[in-house]
């Protein structure tokens, strides 16, 4: 009678088992027909492009800039027409704030700078001031926060919204 027990036993867990292989290949099969309706196109990185992400540098990861960073908005467009469409920048920092990444409107990838000194993040070209949120360009201000602070939703705090209010 043990035999008979275990043998049932075993045949059970062998087709519980088959059952569960062939559940996580219809799952993986389904999230490549979502992919491909999404747009599916991904980047060298893996990243689905046509659903708003691209790679960051400084976390190593795929983000939406748009969620992850900090919008800067451009001072002309600010100036000349408030009703106009803005088109932003974006910075993100690395978990040891020892390097940001700006997304401008016109680049496809991010830049990175490195940190200089308190508060400075810089390149030859773009430097970054953390204190102010202003981003010049061949030491003009191009990009600074917008008006009331900034606003950013960080993943690590389930997407709590954390605001710097600028003053």
């Amino acid at each position: 009678m043990k035999k008979i027990g275990y043998l049932s036993l075993v045949i059970l867990s062998m087709v519980s088992c088959d059952k569960i292989f062939k559940q996580n290949d219809v799952t993986e099969k389904a999230d490549d027909q979502i992919n491909e309706l999404m747009g599916g196109e991904k980047d060298e990185h893996g990243c689905i492009v046509s659903a708003g992400y691209t790679w960051s540098e400084v976390t190593q990861n795929c983000i939406r800039v748009f969620e992850e960073g900090y919008r800067l908005n451009p001072i002309n467009d600010l100036q000349e027409d408030e009703n106009s469409s803005v088109i932003s920048a974006f910075v993100v920092f690395d978990k040891e704030k020892t390097k940001a990444e700006i997304f401008l409107p016109q680049n496809d990838s991010g830049i990175v700078l490195e940190k200089k000194e308190e508060d400075i993040y810089a390149n030859e070209q773009y430097k970054l001031d953390a204190k102010k949120y202003t981003l010049a360009v061949d030491d003009v201000i191009r990009f600074e926060a917008p008006k009331g602070g900034l606003k950013n939703i960080d993943p690590a705090d389930d997407q709590e919204e954390e605001y710097l209010n600028l003053q």
